[in-house]
Formats: structure tokens, sequence, C-alpha cells
């Protein structure tokens, strides 16, 4: 810890106090009670799920090597105070380096910006050699305050420490004694203590007990970042997909639920959550026979405070495994009891809180020909690991509907026959698998054809599957800063309302999950360099674009037109460049009775079915990109652009297209042959 100059102490209350026993919590001063669950906070603080430490039953040990170690408990329980508080923790050092320091930490506000001490607010006590060392940060420079207090006769070692604020004022007590105060800065004007700790380099810090205490009659509460509730609208995404009998939901990493606006958003708008990593064999079961369901509890939790459905995330993959596995040296039989235990304890241990499991996660080949993906199961059990999984599954809990979950099969192609093949077989051999999971990780600029899309989750409905969107995000192009361009954005919203619609097409279509709540923690931008912004929400959590497109869809009485991704083209061709006066095809869905608009101006419709559109590009439409709308009384499609040409008299040309032009008298229209004016024209297209 770096030196602190001395300041003038005032009256504010850190106690300390000569340990009489590990075990026992510092005393309480006359007057004061234990906040509520908070009397001891070692085991309900749930320190496994953060890293940094080793949590035991009744202690945590911290260790530092070169550099401080320095821990915030943002995923476990905080305080959340409105007046006087105050925490108390025994702490001892073994280090012959103690001179360091080995501190309590209590944070009032977290880092907001780019650097470490960008908006924090934190304040550090503890023994620093012979004396008690005190240092606080107010957000505004990585230089913190500090204030050297006496360490009384005879403490030393392992000291009660108790940190309270009383007022305005940090007073300090030792065996009774009061060593000395200061005013406090406004540490904790924000309502909420995080617990935490810091040690210096060298130095090993053990705690025996941590709780927190306020006066008599004061109303101050331990709460949970995952226990949060969050504020309902009634506008949600939750809220209009519930209308229309859907789960929306997102992918959920429980430590950014100490991010407020991640823990509002996330309860806000959507009814179902998946976790992204936790959940996974390696977060569970870290050492043999160990299971870990503390960050994986976090998510259910979450999800019950705030009336949301949960799906599991994954039993099988071949990534994500523990390290003893992978290296261990086991037999066929050994590996396949390993994978049924696990399959058995973690569906036993969410038996009943879950919807479904995506039980084997991406078992097809990523590329060509797209056989069986090589895994640490393939080479132990062979391609039979998949319906032994399936299986396991069914018998630990048989009222779990059980997915089967890939990526790159969402449309038709063949990576989709690879997983159509492997399912249908499971279904054909009696197998219990209920769904199958299309993760939809995509590109704006080139999504899967809607229509094929909706064709392949048509064909998983007639083997009696269930079909959720499981991981969806759009990306594209960002600049240095993360932004991407408006175009850019509106093709990513056409992206996501147009699979909405492909699923809102089927019934057997009945969740649609993003893999994230907002782009400030996407995978995205780490894996695909020059890409980002995939998600519903930006870095600020407001809705984007495409969070709209889907409320759109949602949104109405029956679902509003969709304009498939390049559904716009020449009548009866291919290509997307018309001319003013010639016919053109829309295709994409709930398009009976809808209107048709170019540049806002309405467009006369010759044909029109539910999939299909025929309308007469208006003659005084300009050349160069227009824009084509559909709208209804149920809502309007998003916006799709189109390239109108000038066509040339005689043989026209549209891309791959051809026509003829004739003139009233029969004779070929040329530029030498014009027509007489007010004359009619045929045109023959082909």
């Amino acid at each position: 810890m770096p030196a602190i100059p001395s300041l003038s102490l005032r009256r504010f209350c850190l106690t300390l106090f000569l340990a009489s026993a590990l075990s026992a919590a510092p005393p309480l001063r006359s007057g004061w009670v234990y906040v509520p669950g908070a009397q001891e906070m070692i085991g309900a603080g749930k320190w496994g799920c953060v890293s940094g430490l080793t949590a035991s039953a009744n202690s945590l040990t911290i260790q530092a090597g070169s550099g401080y170690n320095t821990i915030t408990n943002t995923t476990g329980p905080l305080l959340q105070v409105t007046g006087d508080f105050s925490v108390l923790t025994t702490v001892s050092t073994s280090s012959s380096n103690s001179g360091s320091g080995v501190f309590l930490t209590l944070v009032g506000a977290l880092n907001t910006g780019a650097n470490w001490w960008e908006g924090l607010k934190r304040l550090d006590v503890g023994l620093a050699g012979n004396a008690i060392g005190v240092s606080y940060w107010t957000g505004g420079s990585g230089n913190g305050t500090g204030v050297t207090m006496p360490l009384p006769d005879g403490v030393s070692g392992t000291v009660d420490l108790e940190v309270a604020r009383i007022s305005n004022q940090i007073v300090v007590f030792a065996g009774g004694m009061q060593v000395g105060a200061f005013a406090d800065p406004g540490l904790f004007a924000a309502g909420r203590v995080y617990f935490g700790f810091n040690v210096a380099p060298g130095n090993t810090l053990t705690v025996t007990s941590l709780a927190a205490a306020m006066p008599q009659g004061e109303s101050n509460a331990l709460s949970a970042p995952y226990l949060q509730t969050a504020a309902r609208s009634g506008t949600g995404l939750r809220d209009a997909a519930a209308a229309r009998g859907l789960l929306i939901g997102a992918a959920v990493d429980p430590s950014h639920f100490s991010d407020p606006g991640y823990a509002q958003a996330l309860g806000r708008e959507f009814n179902l959550v998946v976790a992204e990593n936790a959940m996974k064999f390696a977060a569970t079961e870290p050492a043999p026979h160990q299971f870990n369901f503390c960050a994986a509890d976090q998510i259910v939790q979450y999800a019950q405070a705030n009336g949301m459905q949960v799906r599991g995330h994954t039993l099988v993959w071949q990534q994500a495994l523990p390290g003893w596995l992978t290296t261990g040296s086991y037999t066929p039989a050994q590996a396949a009891d390993i994978l049924k235990e696990h399959i058995e304890v973690v569906l036993g241990h969410y038996k009943g809180q879950l919807i479904d499991w995506d039980v084997v996660n991406e078992a097809i080949a990523y590329g060509a020909p797209y056989g069986a993906q090589p895994s640490y199961w393939l080479n132990q059990l062979g391609s039979g690991y998949v319906d032994l999984a399936f299986q396991w599954a069914h018998a630990a809990d048989p009222n779990a509907k059980l997915f089967y979950n890939d990526t790159g099969g969402e449309g038709l192609g063949a990576k989709s026959e690879a997983v159509y093949n492997l399912v249908s077989g499971m279904v054909r051999r009696g197998v219990p698998v209920n769904g199958v999971g299309l993760q939809m990780h995509i590109t704006a600029s080139s999504p899967p054809a809607m229509a094929d899309i909706s064709t392949n989750i048509a064909r998983y409905a007639a083997l009696g599957l269930e079909v959720h969107i499981t991981e969806m995000d759009v990306r594209v192009p960002v600049d240095s800063g993360g932004a991407a361009t408006g175009a850019n954005l509106s093709a990513q919203a056409a992206a996501y309302q147009n699979v909405l619609a492909a699923c809102q097409a089927n019934s057997n279509c009945t969740a649609l999950l993003t893999w994230g709540v907002t782009d400030s923690y996407s995978w995205i931008p780490g894996n695909y360099p020059g890409f980002g912004a995939a998600l519903l929400f930006d870095t600020k959590y407001n809705a984007k674009t495409a969070a709209n497109s889907i409320k759109s869809q949602l949104g109405g009485q029956g679902n509003p037109p969709v304009i498939f991704t390049n559904g716009i083209v020449i009548h009866g061709g291919r290509s997307t460049v018309v001319s003013p006066g010639s016919l053109v095809d829309i295709y994409g869905s709930n398009l009976v009775g809808a209107q048709v608009t170019v540049n806002g101006k309405a467009a006369p419709a010759y044909y029109q079915s539910a999939d299909l559109v025929v309308f007469q590009m208006p003659f005084e439409t300009g050349t160069g990109s227009v824009l084509v709308q559909v709208k209804s009384a149920a809502g309007a499609s998003l916006s799709n652009a189109i390239t109108v040409e000038a066509a040339a008299p005689s043989i026209l040309t549209y891309g791959d297209n051809w026509g003829v032009v004739q003139n009233q008298d029969f004779s070929v229209n040329s530029a030498t042959n014009c027509a007489a004016a007010g004359s009619y024209l045929t045109a023959y297209l082909i």
C-alpha cells in the first residue's frame, strides 16, 4: 500500500478489537443490531462465485502475488443503506511482509469508465505494518486519499475491524478506545455497499468473520444483484411476446447483475433467460464429483424474482470441458460414467425449475462435409454418445423438454440437412428428443433466406418437435468506436424481424432468444474484429431499430407484413433492378390486404396472397434507389430498397430479364420506329 498522509481526524466510526475467537464476529456496540440476514456473510455472501480467493464454510483466504489482489464481490449480496451502518470483520495475516497491508474494502459505486478509478467510490481499511491504514477513492483520480491511525498496543496479527458510517463521519476504535476519525466524502451516497478485500503484494489475508450492522431502528437491508426486481412498464418486448404466446429471451452472465442497467433491461424486456456459460460442464463440475452451481443458481433466482422462465445450456459439448477430464487417463467406460453422473446431478439439481435443456450442443461439424464434430465424447464413446446423453437426461428428469442445439443450419443447405438427418434419426430410434435449437448467429448482409428458415422449422413440426431460436445475434460492420451506420442497423432490424416472422409462421416455434442483452457485453467484437452492435440494445440500454422491429412484429392485431431479405424482384425474375411502369414481385409474409408504397406514395397492386404481392412501379418514379414498404391494419413492414433504372425502347433488359416492346400497329418499337403520339405500347417480358 502506498504511503498514506495523515489527515485531521473527526468523528466517523471504525472500531478495532482484539479477536477473542476466530469464528466469532466482533461484538456489536451498544444500540446496534445486525442487518437482517447479514450476521454471517462468509456463507451468505456466496464468495464461491468470486475469483481470486479460496472460500470455505468458515473462512476466506486471499493471496497476492507480485501485485495487489483487489476483490469486490459484485455478484453476492450487498447492503442497501439509507442511514448509518457498519461492517464488521475478523482478519489476520501470516505474511512477513505485513507492512504492505491487508484491508477490508467497501465500495459505494463501481467503476464506470475505461480507467479503473473512473466513477469508483471505495474505502480500504486494514493493517499496514504497525498502524491502521485507510485509503479512499472518490472517482476522479487514481490517487487515493490516505489516513494513518495508530494501532493500539497489544493488537496485532488477528484483528477485529468494524467500519461504520455515522452521520457524515468515520470514527476508529481499537479495544474500545477511539483511534481517529475523518469526514465521509460521500462514498456511499448511492445507497449501496459492496463487500471486498485488498491484499498487498506478497501477503495472505485470512477472513474468519464478516457481518453487517446498523443502529436499532434503521431500515438498511441486505440485497443481492441477482435478486433485483426490474421495473416493468407493460410495454417491453416480453409484454408484446406474451400477448402472442411467445417467449422472448436473452443469454445471461450473472457477473453483469451488478450493472443496474443490465438487471433492469433484462427483466423489463425478456421473459426467458439462458446461461451463457454458468451451466456448462467446466463451470458446474470444476473437479471430479465436485459440483458448483453458485453462478447458475443466481440466474435461476433472478428469473424467479422477475417472473421469467429458464432454459438449460448445455450438458454435452466439445468445448467448455474441465482440464481434469480432457487430460485425464479415463477409459471409455469411465468417461461414460462421468458423463452420466454429470447429467444426473445437474438435472437433479434443477429438476422442476427449468422449462427445457440443450442436452447436446453442436455435434455436427462446422464445415463441409458436415460429419460428426470431433470431440472428447466422440473419441471416447463413439457417435452413440448423442443418443446416450438424451436417454440419461430423460431418466434424470422425465418432465424436462430436451433439445438438440446447433449453429449454421438455420435455413436450408448442407449443414441444415445434416442436423435434420441427425434429429430425424433420433426420432425414428425412439430417442427422447423434444425440440431443436436454431442458434442464428448471422450477418445483416447475408442472413439465411426467411422462406428457408420457415421451411426448416416446418419440417421439424412434421417430426413432432418444438423449435427455439436459441442464440440470435446479427453482426454488422462497426467503426473503431463500435458504431454502425444507419443503413446497416436498418438491415439488421430487417433480419431480426424476418426471423421472428418465420418463427411466428410456424406454431411449433415457441421462443426466440438473443445471445446477450446489450452490445456492451456481446461476444461478437472479440471474435469477429471489425464487427459488433449485434444485439437489440446499445451500450446505454437504448432500444435499437432492431428492438423496435421485433416489437412491431409482435404488436398490433394480427401479424404485421414482412418483406423477406432480398424479397423484392422484377416480376417473374430474380433481378432487383426494375424500371418505371414494370411489374414487381414482393415475397414475404402476412401480405394479404396490404398496401404497397414507393417512397411513401401508394402503388397499384395487381395480385396479393399471404406470401406474394405483385405491384406496378409507378411511371413517375425517378431512377436510383427507392424505398418500398408494405402496410396493413396490423402494422407496417420495414422499408426495403430496390434500384430503378430507365428502360430503353425496343429490346429491354433488366438484369437477367428480357423484353420486346411492340407499337400499336404491331411493329417492333425501336429508336428509328417510335410510337405515334397518343398510341399505346405492348411489352412482352421473358
